[in-house]
């Protein structure tokens, strides 16, 4: 705990590399490298994923939203629609 503001604090470049290394383990459904094909700067970071969700959680979105009008309950059909169709 020496050297920590609290005993739950995570150091952020501790939370990225740890982060950095799982992304770039992570692989699709047939086994491939998810990642293999962006280069190292064209990679999504945590923060940027982290950043994502916020947003998308204050819009009154779900991060997991279904591709049906039955899986995503409750929102409304206009979230559905592309920009612009209205």
């Amino acid at each position: 705990m020496e050297g920590k503001p609290h005993w739950t604090y995570v150091n952020p470049q501790y939370l990225s590399k740890a982060f950095e290394i799982a992304r770039d383990a992570a692989l699709d459904k047939n086994g491939h490298t998810r990642y293999a094909q962006l280069t190292a700067a064209q990679r999504p970071t945590f923060h940027e994923i982290r950043g994502s969700g916020a947003r998308l959680y204050r819009r009154g979105r779900r991060c997991d939203h279904g591709s049906t009008l039955s899986e995503t309950g409750p929102f409304p059909a206009r979230h559905l629609r592309a920009p612009g169709s209205d």
